[in-house]
């Protein structure tokens, strides 16, 4: 607890915080839980370096990493957080801040950082790194994170700033975590390879990765169950009679807040780069490959919340941030070559592309002088919810019927740019290659990506943004302004998503080619595809597993006032600009190639993509309330303007989604 408490039993009777500063801001708590952290590098430097490695493989390998979280293991992390400041009467010609406060609660099962360097000035050395992380059925990965931001007044609010802005809670659980990458450095590259490099996985699990400088990424996840739960409370709170204004010529703000639910199954960051000045003969491949049995949940409940009846005084309860975000696969893919000339290792041979795709797994190759190969295969459940409410608490916790209180008076109140965001997703993939060849580039280059998923995808977003009042003998509003506007409350359901890319650069293409071509059999499961050509980007992703948004959201400004009273009078109320979405998608896909060359000689292009889905997809808005309340007889408004429009509601759902470029220069 970090707080500066008064008791109202004790305290005087009036200004008990008088013309002062206090703040509670700034503090930090966390709580964090591991099963294995590992940071592991090999680094070698010199004028001539000349040595060969292994071929990486899960087993072997110059750089081997491997991590196990065992059967039926518990890891747990919580943290509950209160910030606050308590007055016992008034706060009046006074600044209070309760800012900037985090709270962070941690679960990872596996983590590792592994790098492989090589520099020389004269480089004629292979290397490797294989990186292998398993969590065995039954294991339990949980995380809590709980925080209660608040200044609380038993009084009046008078010539005051007060403030509850930019606080963070998050808590974040990830079962396998892993950042490789091998990074390759000369003026002088030059190796005796004869052949391609080859990065394939077969049925049976094997995964060879062949290439001068390999890296082997290898993730496994069993029956287990990865569970996230966030919530938070952001307030500024009056404990006293209803009745009346208890706010004066002050400015209050509950703004800026951040809460995140964040899980995560498998998530990899693997990077292999080569950086030389003339480069003959070396070859590059990448090989990831994750596989989940978990059931992998994120949650995230948000409350903001402050007085509305205000008298000349301004009330901002703006830019608050909710999301819960499950993924069971994620990874990040890069390969690179910068040089001035590359030649090949292929012999002028095409890059080849193949898979094979059920989905209980794949059986593939690429082959290529740069390869990059990426499999993700998930199963059981990715589950997000997020629910929040940004409103007036004039009514306690009888929102939205509120106490009779003197209203919005000569005031400002605005609830809006608030964002609630849902988001569950099977299998996540970025995959990108670079090759920069300078005057001349000979080397072939293959990105192959291959998804499969039988899992429940579901992501609920629900909000409330809202400003209800009323007075009991006059107008609720008056000579004031209100603005509920901006709001977002997206739920967004994936199967599998995958951005490739390959771009190519050189004055000229020196690699042979007999042309480019590409297969797909246009089956749901087995799918069958293939591509042939210099450089070629082969897609492939099969859904079998149900994929669900749902939203519901309230967006909504009511004004009651007694009789003979206008409820809005000479006031400007706005509900503009607020959306709510539901997007469903099965497979989703951008993939491009693209080429900035001046003389391509005989090399080619292809992109290949495929998508198969055999499960419902569904995108549901189960509510959606926008709306301005002004109940009464003729004359409840006068003098006013009334606004409520630009506001959206959509539901989308889809199967499968592509969007190709081949793109030349």
């Amino acid at each position: 607890t970090f707080g500066i408490l008064q008791d109202p039993a004790t305290a005087p009777a009036s200004n008990d915080i008088g013309s002062s500063e206090l703040s509670v801001s700034g503090n930090r708590q966390s709580a964090a839980t591991s099963g294995n952290t590992a940071t592991n590098s090999v680094a070698l430097s010199a004028t001539n370096l000349n040595a060969e490695a292994t071929v990486a493989t899960s087993t072997s390998s110059a750089l081997l990493s491997i991590q196990s979280v065992g059967e039926d293991n518990l890891l747990v992390a919580g943290s509950i957080a209160e910030a606050g400041i308590v007055s016992g009467g008034d706060i009046g010609t006074s600044q209070v801040d309760v800012n900037t406060n985090r709270n962070a609660s941690t679960v990872t099962g596996n983590s590792a950082a592994n790098t492989n360097t090589l520099a020389a000035t004269n480089l004629q050395a292979t290397s490797d790194l294989a990186s292998v992380q398993g969590i065995e059925d039954g294991a339990s990965l949980q995380s809590t994170a709980s925080i209660d931001a608040a200044v609380v007044a038993n009084g009046a609010i008078a010539n005051s700033r007060v403030n509850v802005d930019g606080n963070r809670n998050e808590g974040t659980v990830t079962g396998n975590a892993a950042g490789n990458r091998i990074a390759v450095s000369g003026t002088n590259i030059a190796l005796a390879t004869t052949g391609p490099a080859t990065a394939s996985l077969t049925a049976g699990g094997t995964t060879p990765n062949n290439a001068d400088y390999a890296l082997t990424n290898l993730q496994t996840i069993g029956s287990a169950v990865l569970g996230n739960t966030v919530t938070g409370d952001y307030s500024i709170v009056q404990n006293v009679s209803p009745a009346g204004t208890n706010v004066g010529s002050s400015e209050l703000s509950v703004s800026r807040n951040v809460q995140l639910a964040t899980t995560t199954g498998n998530d990899a960051a693997n990077a292999v780069s080569v950086t030389g000045t003339t480069t003959s003969n070396a070859t590059s491949g990448l090989l990831s490959y994750q596989t989940s049995d978990a059931a992998v949940g994120a949650s995230s409940i948000m409350n903001v919340d402050a007085p509305a009846a205000i008298l000349s005084s301004t009330l901002a309860m703006d830019a608050n941030v909710n999301q819960a975000v499950a993924t069971i696969n994620q990874v990040e893919n890069s390969v690179s070559l910068s040089s001035q000339n590359v030649t090949s290792a292929s012999l002028g041979t095409n890059a080849l592309l193949d898979s094979t795709l059920d989905q209980d797994g794949v059986s593939q190759g690429a082959t290529a002088d740069n390869v990059l190969n990426n499999v993700q295969v998930a199963s059981t459940v990715a589950s997000a919810t997020a629910m929040t409410q940004v409103v007036n608490n004039d009514g306690g916790t009888q929102y939205p019927v509120p106490f009779p209180t003197d209203g919005v008076q000569s005031s400002t109140v605005s609830i809006s740019g608030n964002s609630t965001l849902a988001q569950s997703t099977a299998n996540q993939a970025s995959n990108s290659m670079t090759l920069d060849g300078g005057s001349a580039l000979g080397a072939t280059g293959g990105v192959l990506n291959q998804q499969a998923s039988t899992a429940l995808s579901t992501a609920t977003a629900t909000s409330t943004a809202g400003l209800v009042v009323q007075n009991a003998d006059a107008p609720a509003i008056n000579s004031s302004t209100a603005s509920i506007n901006g709001n977002a409350t997206t739920a967004r359901a994936n199967g599998n998503v995958a951005s490739n890319a390959l771009n190519v650069s050189a004055l000229s293409l020196t690699a042979p080619s007999t042309g480019g071509s590409a297969y797909l059999n246009g089956g749901i499961s087995p799918q069958s595809e293939g591509a042939s050509s210099s450089y070629g980007v082969l897609n492939a992703q099969l859904n079998a597993g149900p994929v669900i948004a749902n939203v519901a959201v309230n967006y909504v400004g009511g004004f009651g006032a007694g009789v003979g009273a206008p409820s809005v009078n000479q006031s400007m109320v706005a509900l503009n600009g607020n959306s709510a979405a539901a997007v469903a998608v099965g497979n989703s896909a951008n993939n491009s190639v693209t080429m900035a060359v001046l003389n391509y000689g005989t090399s080619s292009a292809v992109i290949g993509n495929e998508q198969g889905n055999n499960a419902p997809i569904s995108a549901t808005v189960t509510s959606a309330r926008m709306a301005l309340g002004v109940p009464g007889a003729a004359g409840a408004i006068n003098a006013s303007s009334l606004s409520a429009s630009g506001n959206s509601v959509s539901a989308t759902a889809v199967g499968n989604s592509a969007v190709n470029a081949l793109v030349r220069k």
